[in-house]
């Protein structure tokens, strides 16, 4: 991520929320930009042909609508001879941004300031300059100031408090501004584990943090301050017992305290904060964060009557993962909103925080808790179970349906926060939203959807005719094909009779079968990806040839003898980045004309890094049609 400096003519703190104006608009296109580029980079060398850079651009988005092949070339070369790239030799990641802002006549002034201000922010990275009159003094381990904070701010009434913190009004001496300063307590030594339940731990009476455990989450929640509708942190200060955390002043009290002054809200006004929140956590999850502790009371409004005005706050318990693969393991958040797959200990995505949106949207309905027992187990039972209390109020079947796509107990099936947003009880009541899965293209997969918004009109289409064979068994895998329209089937042989395993129609994919990837395992570590189902079912490389890693297989079946495993295994660590196609295990004939877009091994990667859902839908997929496959060759 980045970190920012106010301009020096600009030293007071109220210009920060504009030099965060000015990062926003790039950011996301950086972010982009790097992940196009890595398609084209896939041994991470940090260059690509500058053959490519003219098809690149225009999977990044840079191509103007209506642009023909020639006169966009040109468009590209001239910029690259104007920005000093070689159309013939490689051009690097900086070089590649050049010709982007001059394609998309950005200007380079602007372009340096914005890469200025978010060139740096990563672990421990915060503001160079702040609240304070001159330089800040900062310490150098965690980034905090460590001059009084009330050199800076006036601290006055309490606005809240915590088990392990006091929030209190505070006004900027300087420029009168007014800001909530969160007031923390530190301990040199935190006794327990925060992710194993809880902040703060039994040698403190769950009433403190480490200075670690704080700078964590400050990082994790400035690295959120540009995603819609999170809290903004702006700074801290430190002292050997506290930790002052600046933040957006939010005076419109939790949902929560809403609830209990006025009820529970009509289907309308319901839909309206489902909107917020949704639109919040589709930008917080796209950075690869999960908050892990969605709840009434972290649901807060800057402003009185103002549902538009909705913020996420405390990201004390969320975790930032390497991709959308990652996996997490620790068991924590509030039980009355935590997720199936946590109490059972499984390995989870931002799938919980979908499902605590579940527990959130019953709770503004309802006025209660969907699981709520006396006893502790019992609610958890419930929740295992997905069994909410039936609603002792009034509810259209719209409500009732997105209500169920949260609280579903499938994390796969789960509805998404796109998903979510797309779903026609929001649109009734909140309008067409940006961002949104509209109805039509949820018949369609998560691949498919993902595919078409993030890679468009890079794929490659093609077209066959009835009888044709888009798959043919053997060959090995190389692409993944996503049907736009007709119908195609799938076709083994059982005892020298064919037999139909399945359709696939408009919407799906087809050819995921034989797809070897790089898998995260939980809390991000790299695992390989286990053979291909191709494979295991005894379609591999015959017996005594040699695989693409050179290696011999073993006498029994194309299967792999311990040692040959072993020694593939390691293998497949050495080039986890490369995408290896395994061999097709069946014919895919089309059964009516048929289209389908093309994606190859890293375009799918990249969709499977950047998609929660997608990747989810993806092993569920798999893991079904190899039943599909092991049920068709026991027919007789």
């Amino acid at each position: 991520m980045v970190s920012f400096a106010i301009p020096e003519e600009e030293s007071h703190v109220g210009d920060v929320v504009d030099a965060y104006d000015l990062v926003e608009r790039y950011e996301h296109r950086f972010w982009e930009a790097r992940d196009c580029f890595s398609l084209y980079d896939p041994d991470g060398k940090g260059r690509i042909s500058g053959g490519v850079v003219a098809e690149a651009l225009a999977r990044f988005g840079a191509r103007p609508d209506g642009a023909g092949d020639d006169e966009w070339a040109a468009e590209v070369a001239t910029a690259m001879r104007e920005c000093g790239c070689d159309a013939n030799g490689t051009v690097n990641f900086n070089s590649f941004k050049r010709v982007y802002n001059h394609t998309k006549g950005l200007a380079e002034k602007d372009s340096r300031e914005a890469s200025k201000a978010f060139e740096s922010i990563g672990p421990g990275d915060l503001p160079n300059e702040t609240f304070t009159e001159g330089p800040a003094l900062r310490d150098p381990a965690t980034g905090g100031i460590v001059t009084a904070i009330v050199r800076d701010f006036a601290l006055e009434k309490t606005l809240g408090t915590g088990g392990f913190a006091v929030v209190k009004l505070a006004t900027h001496r300087r420029t009168g501004r007014r800001y909530a300063v969160k007031i923390m307590n530190v301990t040199a030594n935190v006794g327990g584990d925060k992710d194993a339940g809880g902040k703060g731990g039994s040698g403190s009476g769950g009433d403190a943090m480490s200075l670690e455990e704080i700078a964590e989450e400050i990082r994790i929640t400035i690295s959120v301050n540009k995603a819609k509708n999170a809290v903004k942190v702006y700074d801290f200060y430190q002292t050997s017992d506290h930790v002052y955390v600046v933040m957006e002043l939010l005076e419109g009290g939790d949902l929560l305290d809403l609830l209990m002054e006025y009820g529970g809200m009509e289907e309308g006004n319901a839909a309206r904060v489902m909107k917020e929140l949704l639109e919040g956590m589709r930008d917080i999850h796209d950075r690869s964060i999960t908050h892990r502790d969605l709840k009434l009371e972290n649901i807060i409004f800057a402003r009185r009557d103002d549902l538009k005005s909705l913020r996420i706050a405390d990201f004390g318990l969320a975790k930032k993962m390497k991709t959308a693969r990652s996996k997490m393991a620790d068991q924590c958040g509030t039980p009355a909103y935590v997720a199936p797959e946590v109490i059972s200990g499984q390995p989870y995505t931002p799938a919980v925080d979908m499902w605590a949106a579940g527990v959130i949207l019953y709770a503004m309905l309802c006025t209660e808790l969907p699981f709520d027992e006396d006893d502790q187990l019992a609610s958890f039972r419930r929740i295992g179970r997905g069994d909410y209390h039936e609603p002792a109020v009034p509810m259209t079947t719209e409500a009732r349906s997105l209500l169920d796509g949260l609280l579903c107990v499938d994390k796969v099936q789960r509805l998404t926060a796109p998903e979510a947003l797309g779903h026609r009880w929001i649109r009734r009541h909140a309008g067409k939203l940006a961002g949104g899965v509209t109805s039509r293209s949820l018949a369609k997969s998560r691949t498919a959807r993902a595919a078409e918004s993030k890679l468009g009109g890079a794929l490659e289409t093609r077209v066959l005719r009835a009888g044709d064979l888009l798959i043919r068994k053997g060959e090995r895998a190389k692409e993944v094909y996503l049907i736009k329209e007709g119908l195609c089937e799938v076709v083994i042989e059982v005892d020298g009779k064919e037999v139909i395993v399945a359709e696939r129609g408009a919407g799906q994919f087809i050819g995921e079968m034989g797809v070897k990837l790089r898998e995260e395992g939980a809390d991000g570590a790299d695992e390989p990806k286990k053979l291909s189902v191709d494979f295991v079912a005894g379609h591999g490389t015959p017996p005594g040839s040699r695989s693409d890693s050179g290696m011999p297989k073993g006498e029994s079946g194309g299967r792999e003898s311990p040692v040959d495993a072993f020694m593939l295994m390691r293998t497949l660590i050495r080039v986890k980045n490369r995408w290896v196609g395994g061999r097709r295990g069946a014919n895919v004939r089309a059964k009516t004309d048929l289209t389908v877009t093309v994606m190859n091994g890293q375009q799918m990667q990249w969709i499977l890094e950047h998609d929660y859902g997608a990747d989810g839908e993806m092993a569920k997929a798999i893991k079904d049609r190899k039943k599909e496959m092991d049920r068709a060759q026991k027919v007789t």
